[in-house]
């Protein structure tokens, strides 16, 4: 449609709004759609789930840091599953997400066939922030972004401790290497001298024996 017909308009109790045009009739459901402005439509997180399971369940809330809204994850943690959702129940079919793992996807990553549901497997160590946006009945993008905080522990082996012990096991390496090395260069060089000295001895002593061979005859 790219012209309206004057006074061709309708709206109905549930507020959607009719407008006959040149090539038919279009529907809006809200006056959103017509101003260009999206609801204020803002996702929450339904449910975390680590290694398949909720971290609202039980005692698996000690991943869930309350206080700083951070996830922590062990390094034996091996997949993150963050299921989401609108409040906006009414038009329910009608609304899209997008969402970004900063430090991992490079752009918005957007949701196929209304699925609501993210997974992240083999997170490295270190910090994320996972967000979450969400359209209105009208496919309009709400500036509203929920965001996730998630860090991961290192394991004992990526510590700065650990980093800090290779460190040290490679100058000592280094160390003891050279320290062989030169020990052996210093036998052998003692090695020749000795030998040089020893072929010195013995060629005066031969020539002692000669002198006083001579004497004697």
């Amino acid at each position: 449609i790219t012209s309206f017909l004057s006074n061709s308009y309708y709206k109905d109790k549930s507020g959607k709004l009719f407008f006959g045009g040149n090539k038919g009739i279009s529907v809006f459901t809200s006056s959103n759609a017509l101003s260009g402005f999206p609801k204020n439509i803002k996702p929450i997180i339904s449910d975390i789930k680590i290694n398949y399971r909720s971290v609202f369940e039980g005692n698996n809330n000690r991943w869930f840091d309350i206080a700083e809204q951070v996830i922590h994850l062990e390094p034996e943690d091996k997949n993150i599953e963050i299921d989401f959702s609108s409040l906006d129940y009414t038009f329910f079919s009608k609304i899209c997400y997008a969402y970004k793992m900063q430090g991992i996807d490079n752009d918005w990553v957007y949701a196929e066939n209304n699925r609501q549901f993210a997974v992240y497997n083999q997170l490295k160590k270190g910090n994320y922030t996972f967000y979450i946006k969400a359209t209105d009945e009208n496919n309009l993008w709400s500036n509203e972004v929920t965001q996730l905080k998630i860090y991961k522990r290192p394991a004992f082996y990526e510590t700065n401790w650990a980093y800090m012990l290779y460190s040290t096991l490679a100058i000592l390496f280094v160390y003891l290497t050279f320290r062989i090395i030169r020990n052996r260069i210093k036998l052998k060089q003692a090695l020749q001298i000795a030998q040089i000295e020893k072929d010195k001895s013995e060629e005066l002593t031969h020539i002692k024996l000669r002198y006083f061979t001579n004497i004697s005859h």
